[in-house]
């Protein structure tokens, strides 16, 4: 919505009554991928808005006094539990034209809100297509079944978009198909983000006469790995497909950031392990496996 905006105020060279026509024209045409910010259809000199009542205070206690309609000079009608803000801090939004009026008192006031300080919040509802992780394998393999009951990428990026930073480090102990790998790297291009990830998969052998045998993935990890590394290569191509010239330069280098993993086996490890729990049934002379 941002970059149609920009588009229609550098098209029509300023004149936001225009931009105001063509723009709502757009949100119409395109409600159904746009919601929840279809109401934010409104242009001033600082951007895209819409009117909220986030100037009334949410529950009793708030701030009392008159504000005055700039037409019809009555008082307007004031929210149930008060102004959020002191009188000063009204008045200086009401100077900065940051305050929406009705046609007259009997409405209350709005305050602006502008889509360039949108955030949004996490829904305790997510609504998604049950077949989201299948189809995103197949996708990348090409071969359906490669992997039972995969966690879909798509989801993942949406709940780490919330509770990862851009330098975040995700730990997965059950890496599977890969899944979160993917959602990282995916998540670092959307946003040039840097988090980096660490899937944990033993080496579990596959069944002989699954589908993911007979294309050659004899373990688990081998999916796991090959997984990640054709996201990192369809990141790549689609790079290279919008700027052909891409790494050419060795500052291009950039283009990278956020990609691309390295792989951890398990081997036997120099120290004896001894016994910790009662009922272990272990030697002391036998080996524990660990990273190389």
């Amino acid at each position: 919505m941002l970059k149609e905006y920009e588009r229609l105020l550098k098209k029509h060279k300023g004149k936001r009554d225009v931009v105001q026509v063509e723009f709502r024209r757009f949100v119409k045409a395109n409600a159904e991928i746009l919601t929840p910010l279809t109401h934010y259809d409104r242009i001033d000199e600082d951007g895209l808005y819409t009117g909220s009542r986030k100037v009334h205070n949410p529950k009793p206690g708030g701030y009392k006094y008159d504000v005055i309609h700039p037409v019809t000079k009555k008082v307007c009608i004031p929210p149930a539990n008060g102004y959020r803000y002191p009188k000063d801090r009204m008045n200086e939004l009401i100077d900065k034209g940051k305050i929406l009026f009705g046609e007259d008192e009997t409405q209350i006031i709005q305050i602006k809100e502008y889509l360039k300080d949108y955030e949004e919040k996490l829904s305790s509802v997510i609504h998604l297509d049950s077949r989201a992780g299948s189809n995103e394998l197949t996708a990348l393999f090409g071969e359906d079944k490669i992997f039972t009951n995969p966690k879909p990428a798509v989801l993942l990026r949406e709940i780490f978009s919330y509770c990862l930073d851009s330098n975040d480090v995700i730990l997965d102990f059950f890496g599977g198909s890969g899944s979160t790998g993917q959602a990282v790297m995916e998540l670092n291009e959307g946003d040039n983000g840097n988090r980096k990830f660490i899937l944990v998969q033993l080496p579990q052998l596959t069944d002989e006469k699954s589908e993911a045998y007979k294309a050659g993935y004899k373990k688990i990890s081998d999916i796991t790995i090959e997984r990640n590394k054709r996201v990192v290569e369809r990141i790549i191509t689609a790079k290279k497909g919008a700027h052909p010239n891409l790494f050419e330069n060795p500052d291009d280098t950039d283009a990278l950031k956020g990609l691309g993993f390295k792989v951890f086996n398990l081997e036997k490890s120099y120290f004896p392990r001894t016994d910790w729990s009662p009922d272990a049934n272990l030697s002391e002379a036998e080996n524990v496996r660990t990273l190389k």
